[in-house]
């Protein structure tokens, strides 16, 4: 998959725009440059404040900060790995962009690293391949709906403890005019969180993704038919947003946020974006009570910073991991984003943040929406629950998936 996709990828990297200057030059002057390259825009301000304080604590290193849209930059990402320069440090998830780009030797080697000593093992070890570290994720997310307290508070509603309840309060909602769930289904990863949060509710079984790639498991079972019902229900109901099909990402928080849609389907990663959008929003976030489900939320480690194998900068772009996942650092991230992080001493005092928490402790880590397999988690999970959500045929759109995935040349290894 690595290579199919080569010739996209150079032409979006060449159309990217850089934030702050060009990465990784080599030192001129005794300064050091080195890139900083990720997809996080809803967190930039954070970043910026990171940096300047990375730069003041070492003025002989440069920081140049680089950001795109998720959707161009694993193909911005793969085209300079392939051409072996332009980076220093930057981000995967875990799962199948990990395993995608250890497979091309992308990673730096980081076992053994001083600061690993003061991280979660429940972050690290979604970062290990073969016993040796490569990247270390930044937060602990789980997908869940993002709810308006004041307008669920004008009409009388609570969060809902059953589907049925869940149901009446969507009904009040599109009854008194309002959009009740904004999602952005113009970018094919946002399905894939509707699905996660549904998946989870129906299996515990942590292998899901290789036992599809196996063989031992079909998109045709019941449990992925489950999974869409719920989402295809919404659709005939009129509850996804109009034109949600036509949506992008940013748009689809900026609905909520602006207080156009009640609710928005989402992971608590977006809480920085939603709160940079409206600061004066009072939201909080439900996982959904689907029909014979479990309530329970798929909580996974999600964006996590790695040190390119072939940098010219190894010991400033290590420089600069140290000083990110310090508990300074950390407890700034934490409480900025509105995210559970890694360090185990990081004192967290967002209110919202430990309010969100105590929801996200209801499950797990799920990797259900991580696999060695994009084209498993990213391209088929997506194209399904995209069209569940626009109340296509169930039957037909599983029955597809399988051919698709029966047609896919995957390998599988222990």
């Amino acid at each position: 998959m690595f290579k199919r996709i080569i010739s996209a990828a150079i032409s979006v990297a060449l159309a990217v725009v850089m934030i702050a200057g060009g990465g990784g030059a080599p030192a001129e002057g005794g300064v050091t440059n080195i890139s900083f390259f990720h997809w996080k825009g809803e967190e930039r301000n954070t970043w910026v404040e990171i940096i300047e304080m990375f730069e003041t604590n070492n003025p002989d290193i440069k920081v140049h900060m680089e950001i795109l849209p998720e959707d161009q930059y694993y193909t911005a990402l793969q085209a300079r790995i392939m051409a072996k320069e332009g980076l220093d440090v930057f981000m995967v998830n875990p799962g199948s962009r990990f395993a995608t780009f250890l497979a091309a030797d992308a990673f730096l080697d980081l076992t053994g690293q001083p600061f690993l000593g003061d991280l979660s093992d429940v972050y690290l070890s979604s970062g290990r391949a073969n016993g040796r570290q490569y990247i270390i994720p930044l937060s602990k997310s789980f997908v869940g709906l993002f709810y308006n307290k004041k307008m669920f508070a004008d009409l009388g509603l609570s969060v809902p403890a059953t589907w049925e309840e869940f149901l009446d309060v969507c009904q009040a909602l599109k009854s008194s005019g309002r959009e009740v769930v904004s999602t952005g289904m113009a970018d094919g990863f946002t399905s894939t969180w509707p699905w996660i949060e549904s998946l989870v509710q129906y299996t515990d079984d942590l292998d899901v993704y290789p036992k599809l790639a196996r063989g031992e498991m079909k998109f045709t079972d019941d449990v992925f038919r489950k999974t869409l019902e719920p989402l295809h229900e919404m659709a005939e109901r009129g509850f996804w947003h109009s034109n949600a099909s036509g949506t992008r990402y940013d748009t689809s928080i900026t609905l909520f946020a602006t207080e156009r849609a009640a609710m928005h389907n989402n992971g608590t990663w977006a809480v920085g974006a939603i709160r940079q959008a409206n600061p004066n929003l009072d939201f909080g976030i439900m996982i959904i009570p689907f029909p014979g489900g479990n309530t329970v939320a798929g909580v996974q480690p999600a964006q996590a910073p790695a040190v390119y194998s072939n940098t010219q900068n190894e010991e400033a772009s290590l420089k600069f991991m140290s000083f990110i996942f310090s508990k300074e650092i950390m407890e700034l991230y934490g409480n900025e984003t509105g995210q559970e992080v890694p360090h185990m001493n990081a004192i967290l005092t967002d209110t919202q943040m430990m309010e969100m928490a105590a929801v996200g402790n209801s499950g797990q880590i799920y990797p259900h929406n991580f696999s060695r397999w994009s084209e498993i988690d990213q391209d088929i999970v997506s194209e399904v629950a995209t069209r569940a959500m626009r109340g296509e045929d169930i039957t037909t759109i599983l029955s597809e998936a399988q051919r698709r995935l029966e047609s896919l040349d995957i390998s599988y290894d222990e």
